[in-house]
């Protein structure tokens, strides 16, 4: 029985966003029927009403104001008899709560649900949380459902990925070459997104999993933050759920069979592929073909033992020292358009990788849209083929009335965004659900330094099971920091205003950032042509003149000690909201987009997918090996007896090294389940590390039954040589507990234990390590220190011995 509602206006609650198990459902909508709140015939099992449970939580609502802005002491939780848990947080304007009544969720982990709902709303409409609502009933049923599902998500990967446990970034271990062609891969595909007209791609990366394969950065890009890799994967896994288990994958045998004719009378040779003959215009199922399939046994025989030897490999082989998730390197320019019949495509298999030719259709260019072997096409590259090889037969030279038809419904379902090509359904989806289409897009805000919601696009393709290609294209309007920051500053004003509490600050400072920010927006937007656009900058300076003339100057120089005048309030709050809908409109609002310009973008999407393809398909079951087994902890066996498990993280760049578990959350299993066990054992070690952690200590080894627990976090410099703290960190100030994705916990504990230290010179690690009982404990400290020092020599860093205690 679970239930999170987000609450804006503590005064007069107005839901923005509600996700309700059907439990939560039901037994809501039995007492407001009770209480004579709704009728009976007016209820569904499947949607709360919204009027029954404002009623209910207003009563929560009006305490926490009254709490928070007239004592300065929120609730932070509410316990109640019958078993029932609301855990509150009030995050910018917004209040929110989660509620458990089953008792499977506990106080902590829902207190972290909502931070990370949190950023999963300003991911997806910035400083605009209000936009998650929606402008109709259709809207807020879209927004809401895909909030719930990526929030569904998270808790799936944090039941089952110690990346999301830990949150820091897991990388998959990999050997040199295929670390090599996958960074030459992402380096191609953004050179081929130019020409599509995105002007700034700015990232690449290549995911398997949840874990990060490869990730290339343009040389003038923003530096992507791990806290938004994490949450980008996040995503990814959300669009593309994995389905396949290590037991089923390894359980699955390669069928060996002739390739069966297509049609009557018709054969066909091993390597060709067919195309099932379909109407353009129907809209029938486009049937896949059959897996292509060797015929020779010895060609079946090299490659497997090939990809054996890959594996043996990639586990014996340390990974290479590359590129950080912070890292960033290429130049981005834009390129003119070219006609989609007759745009090079570089989709030729490489004859080291592919055996024999293959079949596809001819433009009228000469060039060919194929599919690598091993690959099934989807039905978009199908129907293009089939578009294609028509246009050829008449002999025509520009694109047939049916492909354009096609092409068309294709690509109408998307819409450009004013604010750099950023593309959704309508304005209130935020991804394209049409799997048909080479890639999905979705518009995202990331946390850079010049804003705290920069506008980026992700364009997403599942170039093979479980391994997705994610393109990042960059906004470089300036518009987006001028108006967070403005809105940080005024959002501040208030808060400390509502809490009754005083500040001091240098009234005419605040009052030169406002005005510079605010004057600086006007200038872009005077950039645009059109009515609306002077009337948006002269209702924009007689907002701000209200703020000035209704005494913002003398209000900030009383050290905001004094009540606020009505007149001051109003003025503000109208700015804000203002502000709010100058981002929305410039980077929320959708805008129709050319079929030309899609058209093109689709078939240069599908060029990059295929050629991905056809040099990762030989690949494919070792990446989804590695995907759930990518470091194994029999390797660590034999030097550390004892040693059950491990967790290594350098928090300097946030990447995480621990054996795999190969395990799910399924509670349906048998609770006596070793791995069950050992999973579970493993969660409450992390857990009970962090709490010790933030109650101030850097070490801790404790013993639990049969097991004995092992804690340590420490500071480097830059040469490896560790540092003793300089000072005491005051914990007590930290709003949250350790972790990257809703704060910046250990660049802040780093900088509260240095304070004298210069930025990025000292480097934090953190070690967790598992042993059976009967290790003593010093001989368990050694294993720590030892391990350690192995786990820098794979990473590349200095090797120093270091005191953990």
């Amino acid at each position: 029985m679970k239930c999170i509602i987000v609450v804006m206006n503590l005064s007069m609650p107005d839901i923005v966003y509600l996700t309700a198990d059907k439990q939560f459902t039901r037994h809501i909508n039995t007492i407001a029927v009770e209480r004579g709140l709704v009728q009976e015939e007016d209820i569904s099992d499947d949607e709360v009403d919204l009027n029954a449970v404002t009623q209910f939580v207003s009563p929560i609502v009006a305490s926490q104001g009254m709490l928070s802005n007239e004592l300065n002491n929120p609730y932070s939780s509410i316990s109640c008899e019958d078993g029932f848990i609301f855990v509150l947080k009030e995050l910018g304007e917004h209040l929110y709560i989660a509620i458990n009544g089953d008792g499977e969720e506990e106080e902590e982990f829902l207190f972290r649900k909502l931070q990370i709902l949190h950023r999963l709303i300003e991911l997806l409409y910035g400083p605009v949380a209000e936009k998650l609502r929606g402008d109709s009933h259709t809207e807020r049923c879209k927004s809401w459902s895909q909030m719930t599902s990526l929030i569904n998500t998270w808790v799936r990967l944090y039941k089952e990925e110690q990346a999301y446990l830990l949150e820091a970034v897991e990388r998959l271990h990999v050997n040199q070459s295929l670390s090599e062609l996958c960074i030459n891969l992402l380096e191609n595909s953004l050179t081929k997104m130019k020409s599509t007209g995105e002007r700034n791609p700015a990232h690449a990366l290549l995911t398997v999993k949840s874990k990060l394969l490869a990730l290339y950065s343009s040389k003038n890009a923003s530096e992507l933050q791990s806290s938004d890799l994490l949450l980008i994967m996040l995503v990814v896994q959300d669009m593309y759920p994995s389905t396949q288990t290590i037991n089923e994958l390894l359980a699955t045998q390669p069928r060996k069979e002739k390739q069966k004719p297509a049609t009557e009378g018709a054969s066909v040779q091993p390597d060709e592929y067919v195309l099932p003959s379909e109407d353009l215009e129907g809209d029938a199922d486009v049937m896949e073909p059959e897996s292509e399939v060797i015929d020779p046994e010895t060609e079946a025989n090299d490659e497997e033992s090939e990809a054996s030897a890959m594996f043996r490999s990639s586990l014996s082989t340390p990974p290479p020292r590359g590129r950080s998730p912070s890292s960033s390197p290429t130049q981005h320019t834009s390129t003119p358009e070219i006609s989609v019949i007759h745009a090079k495509t570089s989709i030729e298999v490489d004859a080291e990788l592919h055996h024999g030719s293959m079949l596809s259709p001819i433009t009228s260019q000469g060039e060919s849209l194929s599919a690598p072997l091993g690959v099934s096409p989807s039905p978009y590259i199908q129907r293009l083929k089939l578009a294609l090889s028509e246009a050829t037969t008449r002999g025509q030279q520009t694109t047939s009335e049916d492909e354009l038809s096609f092409l068309e419904r294709s690509t109408m379902s998307y819409q450009d965004e004013s604010f750099g090509n950023f593309h959704v359904l309508d304005s209130s989806m935020v991804s394209v659900t049409d799997k048909s289409l080479p890639s999905q897009r979705l518009p995202v805000f990331l946390k850079s330094i010049p804003s705290s919601h920069k506008p980026h696009e992700l364009h997403v393709i599942q170039v093979l099971p479980d391994t997705v290609l994610v393109i990042l294209t960059e906004n470089k309007s300036s518009m987006s920091g001028f108006i967070t920051r403005s809105l940080s500053i005024l959002e501040a004003i208030v808060k400390i205003t509502n809490k009754r509490g005083s500040s001091n600050v240098n009234a005419r400072h605040v009052i030169e950032i406002l005005d510079d920010n605010i004057k600086k927006v006007c200038d872009v937007i005077k950039k645009f042509k059109g009515t609306s656009i002077e009337n948006t900058n002269f209702v924009l300076i007689k907002k701000w003149l209200n703020v000035k003339g209704h005494g913002l100057v003398d209000y900030l120089e009383s050290n905001m000690s004094l009540p606020m005048s009505p007149r001051l309030e109003n003025s503000i709050s109208e700015l804000i909201k203002y502000l709010k809908y100058i981002f929305r409109l410039r980077f929320l609002s959708p805008r129709q987009r050319s079929c030309a310009a899609l058209r093109k973008y689709n078939l240069i999407m599908t060029d990059i997918e295929y050629t991905i393809k056809g040099k990762l398909c030989h690949y494919k079951d070792y990446l989804s090996v590695k995907g759930q087994r990518n470091v194994t902890m029999t390797a660590y066996m034999e030097d550390f007896p004892g040693l059950v498990h491990f967790i290594y993280v350098d928090r300097t760049v946030d990447v995480l090294t621990a054996p795999s578990l190969n395990s799910s959350c399924d509670t349906s299993k048998d609770d006596s389940d070793p791995t069950q066990l050992l999973k579970s054992k493993i969660w409450q070690m992390v857990r009970d590390s962090h709490r010790y952690l933030q109650k101030g200590f850097i070490s801790m080894t404790k013993r639990d039954g049969d097991y004995h627990y092992s804690y340590f976090i420490w500071f480097e410099d830059n040469s490896g040589n560790p540092l003793p703290i300089q000072q005491a960190p005051r914990l007590a100030s930290f709003e949250f507990g350790p972790g990257i994705i809703a704060s910046h916990f250990y660049s802040k504990l780093t900088r509260q234990c240095f304070p004298n230290a210069p930025i990025k010179s000292v480097h934090c690690y953190e070690l967790m390590c598992m042993h059976v009982g009967v290790v003593p404990v010093q001989f368990a400290i050694n294993h720590c220190q030892n391990l350690a020092s192995v786990l820098w020599e794979t990473s590349g860093e200095p090797n120093s011995p270091i005191s953990l205690l």
